[in-house]
């Protein structure tokens, strides 16, 4: 029985070998099976790969974003940081300008205080004042009081009118003060200053001193001092000076304005802008100005200690040893940081004006837990398609058919090639892409709501950074805006098409008087047509702000009379020098009141007219009679003293009628009333004849008078012969002044036009210092009115210079060196043909 079955089975499987149908459904099973196996590798491999290709793409937007972010909101933040600070410089510059004033102008201010009568001598010996003043008075008990003290005192007691206003205006400022050059100061707010300190204490020896001394800081420069521990218990302070120098150059002390750093570094600290970050700040010697507690354990690797601050960072090893020393150096990036626990995202930038940097930390896992959570939805999405979806569903197109292959896979990849297009859309900033398509219950709908939450978190982080921003940069911009209305010159600011966007309460007032409209309310906009009609008649404004603005270059208007008032106008170019070609935005006016000045300098030069004139013809009778004493009465004057004072008396009114008549020639001079008698001159012939009569003179100072023989071949020159024997008197005669056992010659070049005639002296020379004091009225070389020495008004220079350039030419020192003498030399104008034929005879 058996065996009859196997040969039946055996016929059965011979005619299925055998037949064509048999053989079709082989080949179709084995085509169906292979495309379905290649189908399958296919989709599995574009799955994988898709999926991989997601990853990478949302990993790489993600820390691109992150890496722009936290660039931006440092570099805004620093920028903010650097405007409060900026703020303060300008307010103790306003503040050191004050000062130097009340020394310049005493008279214009007419607060009456008394040292004697306010001043108090306390038990050690130092000098306070009553706690019911504005400010308090430091004088230490090892200087003695001078009357000079005294006259200090008295003077920045002017103080209180300006320097409460300030603390008032200026919420980060602890404390502003003055401190003279023997240690005279004024401190505000009155906390009986005198009380606290030692009684012998030196404020010229103190950091906010030393740092901005003419040795210093010969620029003249506002400094910051090192950041230090308030003792009267402000907290963290850091201090602004500034140097106070006269109108003459002299040194009259520091105006200091002491900032708290508490309120700053505490916002620092809160500030998280995005998830787990924060914030920190640093000087240039690495100190920590604002550290929260995460950051001792990132950057140190320890907890703070009680009541920590300014600790120094040096010690910081591995990558924020780097980073260090990048801040310090002022630079700014972005970097990566390797902590023994956790991976850092670092940026850091420099607070413009100020030796601090500001830097950013977040933490990788934070910031890179969207990404984390996308790839574990991708990696989840991959193996429930491939499990659940792509085996089962090639079984079954097995059995059925394999056209069903190429749709199963087109199912698979459309969503998956969507999302890599939206993530390539977000790794280049565009956050505005429309939602992925999130069918619940599947996989991919679930790697579609995961893209969609990722997109909603980074808007919603996006939002929060431009929302803080904003109100830091608000707070800033009220700041700035209650600064300029403080100021007490006009300001006004217009932007790129002129249009005033800024006008201070000081600018107002004057332009409303200039329009005839004083009682203009304040916090009047005003347009650029009110503005350019209010000063039509003086200045016209509309069209200096377009040559600003199409020049780039600055335009002062010295003196513009409005009215009664005489006004002094800067207009400047505000411009961006972020690029290559610096764009120009608008333009900023300030407008000085100077009548005050005007009318001093007025009155100065009318006395020295009037007292000039009337002292001439008193004097000219005392030399004339002393003169005939000398004649008459020379063989009776026995006594040998007496004769000394007849002398004295005629050499001192001889020198009397030189300076009056010096005051009048500078007062004609300055007014335009002297009158030039033009004509062809020879230079050397004047030259030669001021040589002779001083040749005497320079022989009693063992000095020799040379006339170059060159200026024989020299041409005429078209001025007025006395006045260029008047100058070249002057120029000979300092010159024999200062030299001892020396030569002075007298040379002359051809330079264009113009002749140029040389005085060269073989004298001590003139330092780069007192150069500065040359040609200007009543000033000389030494610094002082006159000197024993050279017997100088310090007026010979100065009428030289206005006879020179009211000939046409101009005067100037052209070299000098100490110990190697000095030259000096003026041009004149080269007659030409014409002129010369016209006065021919």
């Amino acid at each position: 029985m058996l065996k009859v079955m196997w040969s039946w089975f055996n016929r059965k499987m011979r005619y299925f070998r055998r037949s064509i149908s048999a053989q079709l459904t082989r080949l179709m099973f084995g085509i169906t099976a292979l495309v379905i196996v290649v189908m399958s590798f296919l989709a599995i491999r574009a799955l994988s790969d898709t999926g991989q290709s997601t990853e990478k793409i949302a990993s790489t937007a993600m820390e691109k974003r992150v890496q722009q972010t936290m660039m931006q909101t440092v570099e805004s933040t620093a920028a903010i940081n650097s405007l409060i600070f900026g703020t303060v410089v300008r307010q103790v510059e306003n503040a050191a300008s004050y000062a130097a004033d009340l020394f310049d102008h005493p008279q214009n201010y007419t607060r009456t205080w008394k040292f004697d009568e306010r001043a108090i001598k306390l038990p050690a010996g130092q000098y306070g004042n009553a706690a019911d003043e504005a400010g308090s008075l430091t004088f230490p008990n090892n200087i003695k009081l001078t009357a000079h003290n005294k006259q200090v005192f008295e003077t920045i007691a002017h103080l209180d009118d300006v320097f409460p206003s300030i603390l008032k205006h200026e919420p980060n400022a602890a404390a502003i003060y003055y401190e003279g050059t023997q240690s005279e100061g004024r401190y505000y707010p009155n906390i009986e200053l005198a009380k606290v300190l030692p009684p012998d204490i030196d404020g010229t020896a103190q950091e906010f001193y030393t740092i901005v001394n003419p040795t210093n800081d010969p620029g003249k420069a506002t400094k910051w001092t090192s950041v230090y521990n308030d003792p009267a218990g402000s907290g963290l302070l850091i201090t602004a000076s500034h140097p106070v120098y006269t109108a003459a150059g002299t040194f009259s002390g520091i105006v200091g304005l002491d900032v708290t750093l508490g309120d700053i570094a505490a916002n620092i600290e809160k500030y998280s802008p995005i998830e787990s970050s924060y914030a920190f700040l640093i000087d240039d010697q690495s100190r920590a100005i604002a550290l929260p507690a995460q950051g001792y354990h990132d950057i140190l690797g320890r907890a703070p200690k009680p009541k920590e601050f300014g600790s120094n960072l040096a010690t910081a090893s591995g990558d924020f040893r780097t980073i260090l020393g990048n801040m310090r150096a002022g630079r700014k990036g972005f970097v990566s940081a390797q902590t023994p626990s956790q991976k850092l995202y670092v940026a850091y930038a420099p607070v413009a004006g100020t030796s601090f940097s500001l830097g950013l930390v977040a933490h990788q896992d934070a910031v890179s837990g969207v990404v984390s959570d996308l790839s574990r939805q991708v990696a989840s999405a991959r193996h429930d398609v491939l499990y659940r979806r792509i085996i089962p569903a090639s079984i079954i197109l097995l059995l059925i058919a394999w056209f069903l292959a190429y749709s199963s896979i087109r199912r698979v990849s459309d969503p998956i090639k969507v999302l890599t297009e939206k993530t390539a859309r977000i790794a280049n900033g565009d956050l505005n892409v429309e939602p992925a398509d999130a069918h619940p219950g599947n996989e991919l709908g679930r790697l579609a709501a995961a893209f969609n939450t990722m997109v909603a978190e980074l808007k919603t982080s996006k939002r929060k950074i431009e929302e803080q921003n904003h109100a830091l940069l608000h707070n800033e911009q009220t700041r700035l805006k209650a600064s300029i209305n403080s100021l007490n010159v006009g300001f006004i600011m217009t932007d790129a098409k002129n249009a005033p966007i800024m006008i201070n309460d000081v600018a107002g007032g004057i332009l409303g008087r200039a329009a005839g409209r004083a009682d203009a309310p304040a916090g009047h906009h005003w347009s650029l047509t009110e503005i350019d009609a209010a000063l039509k008649d003086t200045l016209p404004f509309k069209e200096t702000l377009e040559k600003v603005l199409e020049t780039g270059r600055s335009v002062e208007r010295k003196e513009v009379p409005l009215g009664d008032r005489i006004y002094r106008i800067f207009v400047a170019p505000i411009r961006d020098d972020a690029d290559a070609q610096p764009e120009h935005l608008g333009a900023v006016v300030l407008i000085e009141d100077i009548t005050g000045a005007k009318q001093l300098e007025r009155s100065r030069t009318e006395f020295f007219s009037i007292a000039s004139h009337e002292l001439r013809t008193p004097l000219t009778a005392i030399r004339g009679n002393s003169a005939l004493i000398q004649q008459i009465y020379a063989d009776q004057m026995k006594d040998a003293d007496f004769a000394g004072l007849v002398d004295d008396i005629h050499g001192a009114s001889v020198r009397l009628i030189e300076i009056v008549n010096d005051f009048l020639d500078a007062t004609r001079l300055e007014q335009n009333r002297v009158s030039f008698e033009n004509a062809p001159v020879l230079v050397h012939e004047v030259a030669q004849a001021v040589a002779t009569e001083l040749a005497t003179v320079a022989k009693d100072k063992a000095n020799e008078i040379k006339v170059s023989p060159a200026m024989a071949t020299m041409p005429a020159v078209y001025a007025d012969k006395n006045r260029v024997k008047q100058i070249i008197y002057n120029l000979l005669g300092n010159a024999m002044k200062f030299t001892e056992h020396g030569t002075i010659t007298i040379d002359a070049r051809i330079q264009g036009k113009k002749l140029k005639i040389l005085i060269v002296d073989t004298g001590p020379g003139i330092s780069a210092a007192e150069q500065r004091l040359l040609f200007h009225k009543f000033q000389q070389s030494t610094n002082n009115f006159t000197t024993r020495e050279s017997r100088g008004t310090g007026l010979g220079l100065y009428i030289s210079k206005l006879l020179s350039e009211q000939m046409g030419g101009r005067i100037s020192l052209d070299h000098s060196e100490p110990g190697k003498g000095s030259t000096f030399a003026f041009t004149l104008p080269i007659a030409t043909p014409k002129q010369i034929g016209e006065k021919a005879p």
